[in-house]
């Protein structure tokens, strides 16, 4: 059965939000799993919304199109390449200038050198957009792309919007996606977004606005992946005018182009008066400055010298209102620690279970996070409530302080005494969870010691193995391939654990090749029941990142992976 699903239709009258449509990347999962996973696999088709402007709607036949609600229209895509969304419910103003506070400043803006946090996620964003994002629902849905199909998850049609422009005037069409597409999977390029880039196997452009991507094989979340690193993209132009320099000035089809980059003091973006979207962006500027002291943000925001401050910790966000501020939560992808799988102590599961059982976790939760947030956290990575979760199967380690000191007592026994350096960076709630920490394993009889560096060296650290047990911000991710296989399979590059384990890989392989809903969580038990038995990492807490600030501040919404549209910023002016 072919579905596809595009927005109601309707003639716009002012300036729209942008318009986007949910449609679910696992459309087999959302018929219930029952569907055979070869050939005659459901479609995954994910659509923009129609250009027409008329309302009729046909849905008589199940292989023609389905209407999903009256969303807005994108007015004459022929024409021109503007869209309008719902109209939200205050019309946003135009102009006005902002500063938004983030921990830390970005490493790199080329869309090779992404981290994908919520620093460079923020400015990124802001500059490039995406072929594909998620909305208020959690679905993967098109944004600079306007429809995504297949019929057998292996072969994908990626058709996009025509008009756009890079902001150098450079056509946003089908042959700058397959620059982009072929750069990262240019082993040779170092690009973070290689390890999904890499099972892309061809990618034929069929006119200006098309293209034909062929995977490796039948991969039901790869939707997913265009709403990450691997669905910006770069003014091939600028690229190769300076590839070098391409990290510092990077040029894309965003609502902001980059005006100034002075490294530790600010980064300044413009309204890109070309953008794609009619009437956006509304604001003229944003200026970000990387704070990375908690309460210098709070007092910034308070006293009006920042309008929007990065948190880290719910509890800020619950209490902003107290300070006459606003709170924008996110979700939470909480605090993941990190060990080394394969160097000493690490390297021995008894350590690595001794290291999670000594934790109180739920003491952490409440004494530096305010309890604000979930409980218990994300301990498989995947969200708690995610139908893949499998938290009601397993019997994940709880905290126990005399079993694991028996395990370290035991492992002594064989190998003598255990101590490591646990590394974090000086943001003063990971400090406090260090030293929180590192009483709690104490007690079990490890002599640990507290190594506080600057951000990029933990993460480049953590990404290059150099280290014993380290703090690490942990991503969500909706579809479980991409949350479980880039950081367990033995054969990724971002399996910073270092973690090997056969039938693990077995089982993530099984999962990533079929669309069918029971042999995926079948497989992601196995996944989950090898985290709770060998503990590569952990996630110690899970508290709503996300924003607070000037309540004068509209249009902060979405903040998946506590990230905010700047497109849709506008600044109230009573």
């Amino acid at each position: 059965m072919r579905r596809v699903l595009r927005s109601g239709r309707r003639a716009s009258g002012t300036t729209r939000a942008a318009a986007v449509l949910a449609v679910l990347a696992l459309v087999t999962a959302a018929c219930g799993g029952d569907d055979d996973s070869g050939s005659d696999a459901t479609p995954a088709t994910t659509a923009a919304p129609d250009t027409d402007t008329d309302t009729d709607t046909d849905t008589g036949d199940p292989d023609d199109e389905l209407d999903a609600g009256d969303t807005g229209d994108t007015g004459d895509a022929e024409a021109t390449a503007t869209t309008a969304a719902p109209e939200p419910e205050e019309q946003p103003e135009q102009g006005g200038e902002i500063v938004v506070a983030t921990l830390f400043e970005p490493f790199g803006l080329d869309v090779k050198t992404l981290v994908g946090n919520v620093f460079d996620g923020t400015v990124s964003n802001a500059i490039y957009s995406s072929l594909m994002v998620y909305d208020a629902n959690r679905e993967v849905v098109p944004q600079l792309a306007q429809s995504l199909e297949s019929d057998d998850q292996q072969v994908w049609t990626l058709t996009l919007h025509p008009g756009i422009e890079f902001s150098d005037g450079t056509p946003f069409d089908a042959d700058a996606v397959k620059f982009n597409l072929d750069r990262h999977a240019d082993l040779e390029e170092n690009s973070r977004a290689y390890q999904n880039a890499r099972n892309i196997s061809e990618v034929t452009v069929i006119d200006d606005t098309t293209l034909e991507i062929v995977l490796d094989f039948p991969w039901a979340a790869f939707p997913e992946t265009l709403a990450g690193n691997l669905g910006k993209v770069g003014s091939p132009t600028a690229i190769q005018a300076d590839p070098d320099g391409f990290n510092r000035n990077p040029v894309g089809a965003g609502a902001f182009v980059l005006d100034e980059w002075a490294t530790g003091e600010r980064i300044v973006l413009d309204r890109n008066p070309n953008y794609w979207v009619d009437g956006q962006p509304y604001l003229d500027r944003i200026v970000v400055r990387a704070v990375p002291d908690t309460q210098t943000r709070i007092v910034s925001a308070e006293i009006g010298e920042i309008d929007i401050a990065q948190s880290v910790n719910g509890a800020e966000i619950a209490e902003a209102p107290d300070r006459g501020l606003a709170g924008y939560p996110g979700e939470g992808p909480g605090i993941t620690i990190w060990m080394n799988n394969s160097a000493p102590p690490f390297d021995d599961v008894r350590v690595r279970r001794a290291a999670l059982m000594a934790l109180d976790k739920r003491t952490i939760f409440d004494v530096v996070y305010g309890g604000a947030g979930q409980y218990p956290p994300n301990q498989f990575i995947v969200s708690n409530d995610s139908e893949f979760s499998a938290r009601d199967e397993i019997d994940y380690p709880e905290y126990d302080p005399a079993a694991a000191a028996a395990l370290i007592a035991e492992y002594e026994a064989e190998n003598g005494p255990v101590s490591f350096t646990y590394s974090c960076y000086g943001q003063s709630d990971l400090v406090n969870l260090a030293q929180i920490a590192q009483q709690m394993w104490a007690a079990a009889g490890i002599d640990v010691e507290i190594e506080i560096k600057d951000q990029l060296s933990v993460i480049l650290d953590v990404l290059t193995g150099n280290y014993s047990i380290s703090c690490f911000g942990a991503t969500g991710q909706e579809d479980p391939d991409l949350a479980f296989y880039g950081q367990l399979h033995s054969d990724s590059a971002t399996n910073y654990a270092l973690y090997a384990n056969p039938a693990v890989d077995e089982a993530l392989d099984a999962g990533r090749r079929t669309a069918d809903f029971d042999e995926r969580y079948e497989a992601y038990l196995v996944v989950q029941q090898a985290l709770a038995d060998d503990v590569p990492f952990f996630q110690v807490v899970t508290s709503p990142w996300g924003w607070f600030g000037n309540p004068q501040i509209g249009g902060m919404v979405g903040l998946r992976d506590s990230t905010f549209d700047a497109a849709q910023l506008f600044l109230r002016s009573n």
